[in-house]
């Protein structure tokens, strides 16, 4: 029989006149007692009922009792609590009634014996074997309690529900005074209590270290975790560990720390208090340590079983909330693949009920004939866990229709897949325009390259792309030496920083137009006017560069450059002469033929202003800015001899234009309209959508001439340059804007200048 090794708590109960031994003469070096006396039957049960005793020793003979009624009410209270009758040697009758009743052990007094150690013995075997009966039955109590908690275990959906169940079920035993659950995050980084039972005075929750903590402040919990092996205290709670400070604090006598792990994962730490050493002892402590195993390994089967909650809920939210048709399939034992679901973004794309295609082949529903090879294929492939993309053709409630698929199986193992996801996105529409857009390409590409000018396409780093043939016959290197170049190899008008510079500046909204000089390969320079613009060429942006030459209109300038000087200098001088001279005539003499003179003169005088003004500005136009319309058209209308004509201007916009070629514009239509439509014309300045337009109610202009007016030369009225409305048609071009002759309301002359760029401001 094991000796008790923690000191035995004794009630001696005995009649003051009665001599007994002395609490110090009582117990052993191994089993110290600690004995508290007690003269009454009273007091003895007082003292029983607010304390722990491990034995009561009594006499028999006691005030107003005797030591039997004592033990028959003790029995009452605690019937296995060790009870040792001391009395006087003799009588036999109370040696009989004690041993009837069921004391635990009768010692007798007798002269020259070694009482004390008697008394110390029965006491010490007494309470051996009732804590040795008590150990068994926890140890039973323990062993159902496994049992049961593994079948709560098996019932348990997540890690909370376990960490729950074991605090419930742990704090109810009488062996622990406290237990709680801690859960290792951040694989193992950082542990979290999670469940406690009975540990509202240590306030767990309110301690919740991490790594670096666990690792400075040790203690049996950290020990548990680095080793994966159960690690018990038994001469009190652990002080240096980051819980223990509040534990100690409540007196505990034990503690023990359970991993809770399998062979590969550990999950967290069961915490254990008691105020005795003897639930981490022995097969207690081997009880513990598998039961930690049995709850590590119900996590790990919770963990997996939340996992795989979680993704198919994700899937069915997925399935369910995805806006692209979605349909779900599982392998049937005829090797076909039939449906299972469909979401309703598929019954609203196929035009098929969900209820009509549960159950029913997905070859025989959407395959068309010429797929079928392909689709047994991918269904092999996907029946091997295979996730599969492609385009394919399908058979919708409306007809064939092409989509973007992706297949995904789940639920795969060695025996195969439990079925298939398959997400379609309908790109029949995109298909479609990829085959306008693949003719578009090819109309394009004929057509630039029947282009009279030179096109090419440059990369944004400055690179050749492509070329059109022109490009090619006119420079004299073939596509593939022009791939290999830049602009910088052949352009001589420009330095290689400002040509970098135009490809960097490229605006994003409207084209670039510059002159320059390209060298061809055998050394010819061309001078081009470039029209540039930024495009999108086999998905990637890139420039497009068309180059016009200008050879013939160089020339041209030039010519009119000489003409320009010519009348500027040799028609003028002579006229100024003539004008010089007719106001002298006039001085001595009356003449009708001076008048007429006089006209002619001023009529050359303003051919000469035309001609200069057509050949010094030409087509082009300053620094655009925001110009009012009306305030141009009244600045303008003062400058012409108007007579009794007069203007109505119903326009209050503004727009981006060169303001001195602007009023050059109006001043030549306000004065043709008054040249022509005679000196009481009402002449209307009124709003486009995109411009504006200028109105008069004069005799109009007949369609059949409407297309030459611009045209040099062109003139109804008798004394008319005829260069007005071609100085008009060059300031519209030189803006890019589109002038249009027709009718206004009156039946006069309308003229209407489009593609203008209004300020919205």
């Amino acid at each position: 029989m094991d000796v008790p090794s923690h000191p035995i708590r004794v009630l001696l109960v005995a009649d003051p006149d009665f001599g007994v031994p002395s609490a110090e003469n009582l117990g052993t070096a191994t089993s110290p007692f600690e004995t508290e006396i007690a003269t009454t039957v009273t007091e003895a049960l007082d003292a029983l009922s607010g304390d722990d005793f491990d034995c009561v020793v009594s006499t028999y003979a006691l005030p107003e009792s005797n030591g039997l009624a004592l033990f028959r009410d003790i029995r009452n209270l605690d019937p296995g609590l060790p009870f040792v009758l001391y009395t006087e040697d003799g009588p036999e009758a109370v040696a009989e009634e004690a041993a009837t009743a069921g004391v635990t052990a009768l010692v007798q007094r007798r002269p020259a014996t070694d009482e004390d150690g008697l008394l110390t013995t029965r006491i010490v075997n007494a309470v051996a074997e009732r804590r040795a009966e008590n150990r068994r039955e926890q140890l039973d109590r323990l062993r159902t309690m496994r049992r049961e908690m593994n079948q709560r275990l098996i019932r348990a959906r997540s890690r909370q529900e376990i960490s729950e169940e074991i605090c419930e079920t742990m704090a109810a035993e009488s062996p622990f005074d406290a237990v709680w659950v801690g859960e290792t995050v951040e694989s193992g980084r950082e542990l979290r209590p999670r469940t406690s039972g009975n540990c509202q005075s240590i306030q767990i929750s309110e301690t919740n270290p991490d790594a670096e903590q666990i690792a400075s402040e040790g203690g049996l919990v950290q020990d548990a975790i680095e080793t994966g092996t159960i690690e018990v205290r038994t001469d009190g709670v652990d002080p240096g560990g980051p819980w223990e400070t509040a534990a100690s604090k409540q007196g505990f006598e034990a503690m023990a720390a359970v991993p809770l792990a399998t062979d590969t994962s550990t999950y967290g730490v069961l915490v254990l208090y008691s105020d005795t050493q003897w639930p981490f002892e022995g097969a207690p402590r081997e009880l513990l340590s598998e039961l930690g195993t049995d709850i590590g390994h119900a996590i790990h089967a919770a963990t997996i079983q939340e996992r795989l909650r979680e993704e198919r809920d994700r899937r069915t939210a997925l399935f369910e909330n995805a806006p692209t048709p979605i349909a779900a399939s599982r392998p049937a034992e005829d090797d076909t693949h039939r449906f299972t679901d469909v979401n309703s973004a598929f019954e609203g794309v196929f035009g098929y009920p969900r209820e009509d295609l549960i159950g029913e082949p997905v070859n025989e529903v959407l395959i068309p004939e010429d797929e079928i090879e392909t689709h047994v294929e991918r269904k092999e492939r996907a029946e091997s866990g295979e996730s599969i993309t492609g385009e394919v053709t399908r058979l919708t409630k409306a007809g064939p229709r092409e989509f973007l698929f992706q297949l995904i199986p789940y639920g795969a193992d060695e025996a195969g897949i439990e079925g298939s996801y398959v997400w379609y996105t309908d790109i029949s529409a995109q298909k479609e325009r990829e085959r306008a857009l693949e003719q578009a390409r090819d109309e394009y590409e004929e057509l630039i390259n029947g282009m009279n000018d030179s096109v090419w396409v440059i990369s944004q780093e400055g690179q050749f792309i492509t070329a059109n043939d022109t490009a090619v016959e006119t420079l004299g290197y073939s596509e593939a030496e022009l791939r290999e170049m830049s602009p910088q190899d052949l352009d001589v008008g420009m330095s290689d920083q400002e040509i970098a510079a135009l490809i960097e500046g490229m605006p994003d909204d409207e084209q670039q137009v510059f002159e320059t000089i390209h060298r061809t390969k055998s050394g010819q320079e061309i001078p081009v006017e470039i029209s540039s613009s930024l495009i999108t060429y086999e998905g990637e942006q890139a420039i497009l560069s068309v180059a016009r030459d200008i050879t013939e209109r160089k020339a041209r300038e030039n010519r009119l450059e000489r003409f320009a000087s010519v009348v500027s200098h040799d028609l003028q001088n002579p006229l100024m002469v003539a004008e010089g001279r007719l106001e002298l005539l006039a001085v001595d003499c009356e003449s009708d033929h001076l008048e007429p003179i006089e006209q002619s003169l001023t009529r050359m005088n303003d051919l000469i202003e035309d001609l200069l003004e057509l050949a010094r500005r030409g087509d082009t136009v300053g620094e655009k800015q925001s110009v009012d319309i009306e305030t141009v058209v009244k600045q303008s209308w003062d400058t012409i001899e108007t007579r009794e004509a007069s203007i109505e201007v119903t326009t209050h916009k503004a727009i981006a234009a060169d303001r001195s070629r602007l009023r050059q514009l109006f001043e030549n239509l306000l004065g043709n309209a008054v040249e022509h439509a005679g000196p009481t014309v009402t002449v209307t300045v009124g709003d486009l959508e995109d411009g504006f337009y200028v109105a008069d109610d004069g005799p109009g202009i007949p369609p059949p001439e409407r297309e030459s007016i611009a045209e040099i030369g062109y003139s109804t009225a008798a004394d008319g340059t005829g260069l007005g409305l071609s100085i008009v048609e060059q300031v519209t071009n030189a803006h890019d804007w589109t002038l249009t002759v027709t009718e206004s309301e009156s039946g006069g002359a309308r003229f209407e200048i489009t593609g203008v760029d209004v300020d919205r401001s």
